[in-house]
């Protein structure tokens, strides 16, 4: 992530991480840029001068490549396996022109992937004299989109805390004058690798910030309201499941149900039409539950209701038994049952 990050024709990226990631220091682009091997497909290069620079920068080389920072170089081919990278790199050569470059499989040397461009990075950390935010490497024109800032922030503060932690200082401060405690503090605040709460804000202060709760750091120039409830806790009950599905049919939601399969959707519409038709004989009513959903054949993390949208998504997950109101069972084959969460 970081070398595409550090790359100067930056595409769009979406970045998912946490306050515990944040924390933590990454080495600088000039780091990144003077330590990256940036090979293409068709390129001209020396076999023997890129073994020497990968030797340069610290990687080992074996007879097989197994894990990152090793390279394995065999007639024609070197095989490489970057920090930067989940597998490593085959890049066959015709010449001094890179033919083609692959990923491959550690367990078995087989191909995976062909790639036209490729990464190749040591173990930077090592080697930076300096490190920083990731926010550091962000483009301004990025946006933040964070749950809580504050929550953020004191997060990495904490983190911080305790890492520079009051042994470390008493073992180096315990004989030293009041200049040389100044100056050790202040030389083991520059080593550590971890982010300060108050870099965090000011690195993030450049960016745009999208909060998402109800406590914004600052006075927000826009605010977005969303009226959105969680799925109800069915404990694999279809009475509550069709109660829930009545009332949102009466309330016109449009319904989706999310399943992994078309079978799990099918095997719930049956015990539907099966609950339905006991609970409208015993209750006199005609309510058909199993038509009112919508089926999709994907899931997601938790079903919810949009409010205002009028959406509602439902999510069911594999089960072993079902039970009405009435103490009935429903009964499935054995291997053919679901679960609703």
């Amino acid at each position: 992530m970081l070398s595409k990050l550090a790359s100067k024709r930056r595409k769009p990226y979406y970045i998912v991480t946490s306050a515990d990631a944040l924390a933590e220091k990454v080495v600088e682009q000039q780091t990144i840029e003077t330590h990256l091997i940036l090979l293409k497909e068709n390129q001209q290069i020396d076999m023997h001068e890129l073994t020497e620079r990968m030797r340069e920068l610290g990687f080992q080389e074996v007879d097989y490549v197994y894990e990152p920072g090793q390279f394995a170089s065999r007639g024609s081919i070197i095989d490489v396996f970057s920090y930067s990278s989940e597998y490593p790199f085959r890049i066959d050569f015709f010449g001094d022109d890179i033919d083609s470059i692959r990923t491959f499989s550690v367990q078995d040397q087989l191909s995976r992937e062909r790639l036209t461009e490729i990464r190749i990075l040591p173990e930077l950390n090592s080697v930076a004299e300096t490190q920083t935010s990731l926010l550091a490497l962000l483009p301004a024109s990025t946006s933040l989109v964070v749950r809580d800032f504050s929550f953020v922030r004191d997060t990495i503060g904490r983190i911080y805390n305790e890492g520079f932690s009051q042994q470390a200082l008493h073992d180096q401060l315990k004989d030293a004058t009041e200049m040389e405690r100044a100056a050790i503090e202040r030389q083991m605040r520059s080593e550590t690798t971890l982010l300060t709460a108050s870099q965090f804000a000011h690195d993030a202060e450049r960016f745009q910030l999208v909060e998402i709760g109800h406590q914004p750091q600052q006075t927000p120039n826009a605010s977005i309201k969303f009226d959105i409830s969680p799925q109800p806790l069915f404990h694999k009950n279809f009475t509550l499941l069709r109660e829930s599905l009545t009332h949102f049919q009466e309330q016109g939601y449009k319904i989706y149900l999310l399943a992994d399969s078309k079978k799990q959707q099918q095997r719930l519409k049956d015990i539907l039409t099966e609950t339905d038709a006991i609970a409208n004989r015993e209750q006199h009513t005609d309510i058909h539950t199993a038509d009112a959903f919508i089926a999709v054949d994907h899931v997601i993390h938790e079903g919810f209701a949009d409010n205002k949208l009028k959406l509602c998504f439902l999510l069911i997950i594999k089960f072993s038994t079902v039970s009405t109101s009435s103490n009935r069972e429903v009964t499935l084959r054995e291997q053919e049952r679901l679960q609703l969460r």
